[in-house]
């Protein structure tokens, strides 16, 4: 499976060019649903501004208030509805034509029980929301790749937990020894990092991968076996090249990991902008950046 900006430029060309004239349509009706929707709401606010200069009553007002508001959140849903229907669109039969092993999901379901049960991130009383997801293959392994929100509500105050890129794989060895690979939280604060540091920390023999990442294993032999020098430099050349914060969870049968602040599909501006041969190849190269990763980091070979 290999990346080739040719041959996507002749599959844009044939089989996404011609789509263009049914996406237009589609921006059309998505355009009008949002200037109807922005006049009603100026028609409102006017009213309520009316109401409350010439009326007492405040029942009206408040309910008025509140159909205003229900007017008014519909406008992004109309926007993400818009976007979800074009990359139905557009991607099943692009990535088609790229590789039979990468499948577009259009229905999406999310993967709360697998990132929870992944232990990289506290999910408790949280709410997710999915943007995107695809499926592949790798050395014939099924592969899920999803991006979505992950936010914590306490006190009234949301909070973001995870936002990016989590890949879930099933292989077929079970994992002697549950493995955590996370961010470094202490950085370079010397004792500080070690008091407080988990008692499972495995201590490693990569000086530069220890000030990114923290390993986290009952069995200490097992997790050097696993988590290699060759592994260590590769996971590290990864994060360099792409800037974002990495997570990996062995356990049971499934290896888990996240990216943190990374696209699936560049979709942001599907509702606003043409749908250009810049966009598709920015999402497909992403795609392809991610699945290489994968394979580079060759994670089941290290299951014995």
């Amino acid at each position: 499976m290999n990346f080739d900006r040719d041959d996507l430029q002749k599959i844009y060309s044939e089989k996404i060019l011609p789509l263009q004239k049914k996406i237009k349509r589609e921006k059309i009706i998505a355009w009008i649903k949002v200037l109807l929707l922005i006049l009603i709401s100026i028609l409102g606010f006017i009213k309520i501004i009316d109401m409350t200069i010439h009326y007492s009553e405040k029942n009206p007002l408040v309910l008025l208030a509140f159909v205003l508001i229900i007017i008014v959140t519909r406008i992004p849903v109309t926007i993400y509805k818009f976007n979800n229907k074009i990359k139905k669109i557009i991607f099943p039969k692009l990535f088609k034509c790229i590789s039979e092993d990468i499948i577009y999901n259009s229905k999406l379901e999310f993967p709360h029980k697998e990132f929870r049960d992944s232990e990289l991130y506290d999910v408790y009383n949280c709410n997710g929301n999915i943007q995107d997801s695809i499926s592949t293959k790798i050395n014939n392994k099924d592969i899920k790749i999803f991006e979505f929100l992950f936010d914590s509500t306490s006190n009234n105050i949301e909070k973001t937990i995870f936002w990016g890129i989590f890949v879930n794989t099933i292989i077929d060895n079970p994992i002697k020894s549950d493995i955590r690979i996370t961010s470094n939280k202490y950085k370079d604060y010397g004792l500080v990092k070690t008091i407080f540091c988990d008692a499972n920390k495995v201590n490693l023999e990569n000086i530069d991968f220890e000030k990114k990442y923290d390993v986290y294993c009952n069995d200490q032999i097992y997790a050097r076996k696993l988590i290699t020098l060759g592994f260590m430099e590769k996971l590290l050349n990864f994060t360099n090249r792409i800037n974002k914060n990495i997570a990996i969870s062995f356990k049971n049968k499934n290896i888990y990991m996240s990216i943190e602040g990374i696209q699936l599909i560049y979709d942001k501006n599907i509702f606003f902008k043409k749908i250009d041969f810049k966009m598709i190849s920015n999402t497909v190269e992403n795609i392809f950046e991610i699945i290489e990763m994968i394979k580079l980091l060759d994670l089941e070979e290290k299951i014995v």
